[in-house]
């Protein structure tokens, strides 16, 4: 299944490499220059979707930046907003706005539902500080934030009724993969 895993990341524009140790915010992966290392004998696959999450959410442009704890690259996107005068109606903005660990949970879930893998696999109950049941039942209900987050970055439509009038699927299908790069150019 982790092999399903990487093949999907990498088939998304996510780049991987295989990397003995490797170990971030979590064992077995770690985010370095916008690609996602792992250790497959470490790293489970709650940890992979999370974590690819991370780097998918965010727009393409600044994927570069994302490393080790994300922060530095994520106060370098925020901090874009005012240095490249983006409008708070553009979809560059909302999708930066949109970058956080609870996006990243909810993309987690859609591309583990996508691949066909069991719930449990998807979101480790033991995760989250011992919360994950919760969460996932949270994302099963379509009733977690980071759902509302994707929809309002443009990834997925959250609703069936919503979904229906735009003659598409609802969470946790996705309407794209990752965040591509230019988004500021689209309105």
């Amino acid at each position: 299944m982790k092999t399903k895993v990487i093949e999907f990341i990498n088939s998304i524009g996510i780049e991987t490499k295989e990397h003995k140790g490797a170990a971030g915010f979590i064992p077995g992966v770690l985010i370095e220059e916008g690609r996602l290392l792992y250790d497959l004998e470490i790293a489970s696959i709650a940890d992979l979707l999370h974590e690819a999450g991370h780097l998918a959410i965010t727009p393409l442009e600044y994927r570069s930046y994302m490393s080790k704890g994300l922060m530095a690259g994520l106060k370098f996107m925020l901090d874009s907003i005012e240095r490249e005068f983006i409008e708070p109606d553009s979809p560059l903005f909302r999708a930066i706005i949109q970058c956080s660990d609870t996006e990243a949970t909810a993309w987690a879930y859609a591309a583990g539902v996508h691949l066909g893998l069991p719930p449990n696999k998807i979101i480790d109950s033991a995760s989250y500080d011992g919360t994950g049941d919760e969460i996932l039942l949270s994302l099963q209900l379509d009733a977690y934030s980071g759902v509302n987050g994707l929809h309002h970055a443009g990834m997925c439509v959250r609703g069936r009724a919503f979904a229906a009038m735009r003659g598409t699927s609802p969470y946790p299908h996705m309407q794209r993969w990752t965040q591509p790069k230019g988004l500021s150019k689209i309105l």
